[in-house]
């Protein structure tokens, strides 16, 4: 990483802690405590980003923006502003109207590195909490990929995030945003109702917190409601804790095929091939396309189906896709639900998509398997490329993996 930082807080442990943090992140970070000092500094030798600590005296963020950003010409140095929590919440202030991003303290290396990353990145970010199917399959053959069920999130920023399914996954995603502090907003796209999807959601620390605010979207089912199934799984004949013990603001939404606005941002649905009421989504941030269908069955006597997929996920930037069979698992599966990772590639390539992505992994399949899968799925689309701009680019999904949009 490398970037140079300047710490501006007139209190020096915790000046030192924030060096501290961002040196371990490979950062070269300098400590001031007077503003005049910074600023001269900044001026002879710009660096890549400036903390902010709020209560230092003489800073005001509008005119050290100002300084830094006009009189100096220096439009590329980022402003992160460090916040106190004040009588129980963040206190709006002028900083807050030009920060690149805020901090509230006390913070950790956790919160740090998640800052970091957000901007570096102006684009999404894309991060893997869980892609196996059917039944989470924890072992050593599955090391390298995973075994916890399906959970996949975006980031829209530090406090909010899309998450699409609640498998067992976003249990872990949920002790992430635990360590980081903040109260969150989540926009939850649940797919269908079946185990693998939503049996994580139980497990969601963040949902038992009154500071959190979760948005949760999905379809009902063909005698069920969207809702109801989601409580259904926390009555005491399955789950010990219903839930109404969840104390964050939990707002259900129902969707069938069509475009809705989730977060800001365009989404669009499209109900796919699998038992029971599945839809797949396509969601659109600053111009640049997601799809994630999982899950869902491509058939080759089916054709006008495969049809109005191959529109649906159309020059698409990103498809994460359930290719969690292999031809050899046919015609024994037919009907189950999931799709062959053949088919799964001729699609994406039908629809000029830009990458793709092979998930809900079988909970038999091992890491050695999957590598094998990712090889020839490879090598069927460079023979396949010829006459094609950009090759498309393919890999199985994995845990812990970030991509960006």
């Amino acid at each position: 990483m490398n970037r140079l930082v300047y710490v501006l807080d007139d209190d020096p442990v915790s000046a030192d802690i924030c060096a501290t943090i961002l040196r371990s992140l490979h950062c070269r970070a300098q400590v001031y405590q007077n503003v005049e000092e910074l600023l001269q500094t900044v001026h002879s030798h710009p660096p890549d980003i400036v903390f902010l600590d709020e209560l230092t005296p003489g800073v005001n963020g509008l005119d050290i923006s100002r300084r830094i950003r006009e009189d100096f010409g220096l439009a590329t140095v980022k402003l992160v502003v460090m916040e106190k929590r004040r009588a129980g919440k963040i206190m709006v202030s002028a900083s807050d109207v030009i920060a690149d991003a805020r901090l509230e303290k006390p913070f950790g290396h956790d919160q740090v590195q998640t800052l970091l990353s957000q901007l570096s990145h102006s684009k999404a970010e894309v991060r893997f909490w869980g892609v196996r199917g059917s039944i989470a399959a924890p072992g050593t053959a599955h090391d390298r990929y995973g075994g916890n069920t399906s959970c996949v999130t975006i980031r829209l920023a530090l406090d909010e995030y899309i998450v699409f399914d609640a498998g067992t996954g976003i249990r872990e995603f949920g002790n992430y945003l635990i360590r980081l502090g903040l109260p969150v907003r989540l926009h939850l796209l649940i797919t269908h109702a079946h185990w693998d999807h939503i049996q994580g959601l139980p497990f969601f620390r963040p949902g038992y917190l009154a500071q959190n605010v979760l948005e949760i979207y999905g379809p009902n089912q063909p005698e069920v409601k969207f809702e109801r199934v989601i409580a259904d799984q926390m009555k005491n004949t399955y789950f010990p804790v219903p839930l109404e013990t969840m104390q964050a603001q939990l707002h259900f939404h129902t969707l069938s095929d069509g475009e809705y606005e989730v977060g800001g941002h365009q989404v669009q649905t499209m109900h796919l091939n699998h038992p029971g009421s599945t839809i797949g989504y396509r969601v659109t941030i600053r111009g640049k396309s997601m799809c994630y269908v999982c899950d869902n069955e491509i058939t080759e006597d089916n054709p006008e189906f495969k049809l109005r997929l191959q529109e649906f996920i159309g020059k698409a930037d990103l498809v994460v896709a359930d290719a969690q069979y292999i031809p050899s698992d046919f015609p024994e599966k037919l009907g189950w639900g999931h799709s062959k990772y053949t088919d799964v590639v001729d699609t994406a390539l039908a629809a000029n998509v830009r990458r793709l992505v092979l998930t809900h992994h079988d909970p038999d399949r091992s890491d050695d398997a999957l590598d094998t899968i990712v090889r020839d799925a490879r090598r069927s689309i460079a023979e396949r490329s010829n006459g094609r701009a950009v090759e498309m680019q393919c890999m199985a999904a994995m845990e812990g993996t970030t991509l960006y949009l």
